[in-house]
C-alpha cells in the first residue's frame, strides 16, 4: 500500500455492510418452520461493534494520509442512527441472506459511495 501512496494515488476503503442475524426467508416469514421469524435487522450499536476493527484500521491509515485515503461506510446507506434493517423503506429486501445485498441494497450502497467518490474524481480529473 505504501508504494501506491508514495506514487501519489488515492485509495478508498469501504467498510463492510452489516452482517444480519437471519436469512431473508426467515425475516419475511416465508419458511414454514421458523425459529427466528421477524428478526429483520440489528441495532446500529451491534453494527458499529461488528465493523470496529475495520473502521479502526482504515481510520488509522486515513489519518496518516488524509489527502489520499478515504473511508466509505456502507452502513450509512443501510442503517439509521438506531437500527440496520434487511428491508428498505418500502419493505423491499436489501439482503439475499445474512451478508449479501440484493440489487436494491447494492444500489443504496453504491449511491452513497458515489457521493463520496465523485469529488475525488473531479479533483483527480481536474489535474489533467
Amino acid at each position: 500500500m505504501l508504494n501506491i501512496l508514495n506514487s501519489g494515488k488515492k485509495i478508498a476503503f469501504m467498510i463492510d455492510n452489516p452482517s444480519m442475524p437471519n436469512e431473508m426467508e426467515n425475516c419475511m416469514g416465508i419458511r414454514p418452520i421458523n425459529l427466528t421469524k421477524g428478526e429483520c435487522g440489528i441495532s446500529r450499536k451491534a453494527y458499529d461493534h461488528q465493523s470496529a476493527s475495520q473502521r479502526d484500521y482504515f481510520t488509522k491509515w486515513s489519518k496518516a494520509y488524509p489527502d489520499q485515503i478515504f473511508v466509505i461506510e456502507s452502513g450509512v446507506a443501510l442503517c439509521d442512527d438506531q437500527h440496520c434493517s434487511m428491508l428498505g423503506k418500502n419493505k423491499e429486501p436489501l439482503y439475499t441472506d445474512t451478508g449479501h445485498l440484493t440489487d436494491e441494497g447494492a444500489r443504496l450502497v453504491s449511491e452513497r459511495a458515489w457521493q463520496l467518490i465523485t469529488p475525488l474524481l473531479k479533483d483527480i480529473l481536474g489535474k489533467f
